[in-house]
């Protein structure tokens, strides 16, 4: 009996070993450690940008806004990060996604969006950058003399280093979003995720590409930022008509909605 209780333990340990050693396991943890560390990132970027830029300080408008995207974010890959936005206090039209889950739109953005199809669609956008890793991807950052990583590499390095360069990193990811903008590719695939998003949910992105077609046709100085960091317009309205192939039910204007226009429209930065 002695020995077949040994035996016994013995199996027991091998499987818990096993267990243990689960490549799987191994996996998950260094996605978690990650996205820690990449979280840390968003965070200090959000902190350096929001008090360069301001931010909107309306609860009702950004609870709003964050129930929205979060419904969306529901059916996306990256499901470690909890996704986030904000308003920021600024009359150019654009939007960001910065690493960590972090989405900033701008309140001249928000101030065209005529339905929450457009919505959608401008969300679902920034989080394909998310989903695609767009915003970690060729931003180098000089660690040490000589040694140049990019914000990808660092996640998977010490959290000492990324701390000891936060300064530095910060600065790269306002330059990337604000002055030099995504690869014209990035933008492209971007869009296509947005699309890909809105028929899971059975949202048709004609809302999303009139945008683009009325941007276009507006043509105001509020652009000027949007051009120069992304695609023309005109191109990208004619590349989603290509991709939006299945034409669901629009998704039509709600009540809630309603109301977050009517605040949306309320504020004034003057």
């Amino acid at each position: 009996m002695k020995k077949i209780i040994t035996c016994f333990l013995f199996i027991i340990g091998s499987l818990m070993a096993c267990l243990t050693t689960d490549p799987r396991s191994e996996e998950d943890r260094q996605i978690r450690e990650a996205a820690s560390r990449e979280i840390e990132m968003g965070k200090a970027a959000v902190t350096y940008i929001t008090g360069k830029y301001g931010i909107v300080r309306n609860e009702t408008a950004t609870s709003y806004l964050n129930k929205f995207l979060q419904s969306l974010a529901l059916y996306t890959q990256r499901q470690e990060i909890l996704y986030r936005c904000g308003i920021l206090a600024t009359e150019r039209i654009n939007a960001y996604a910065l690493p960590g889950g972090y989405i900033f739109i701008t309140l001249g953005t928000l101030k065209r969006i005529e339905n929450p199809g457009t919505l959608a669609g401008i969300l679902a956008h920034e989080l394909g950058h998310l989903n695609l890793r767009h915003p970690m991807n060729k931003v180098t950052v000089e660690v040490n003399p000589g040694q140049v990583q990019t914000l990808q590499e660092l996640l998977s390095g010490s959290r000492r280093v990324i701390t000891d360069n936060m300064d530095l990193i910060c600065q790269k990811i306002e330059k990337r979003l604000f002055v030099d903008g995504y690869l014209p590719e990035d933008e492209y695939d971007a869009d296509k995720y947005a699309v890909e998003l809105l028929e899971v949910l059975n949202i048709n992105a004609s809302d999303y590409m009139h945008y683009f077609e009325r941007l276009d046709k507006a043509g105001e100085t509020r652009l000027a930022e949007l051009y120069r960091t992304h695609p023309p317009l005109k191109d990208r309205a004619e590349y989603l008509e290509m991709l939006a192939g299945l034409n669901p039910e629009v998704l039509y204007k709600t009540e809630q909605f309603r109301e977050f226009k009517i605040i949306i429209d309320g504020i004034n930065l003057e």
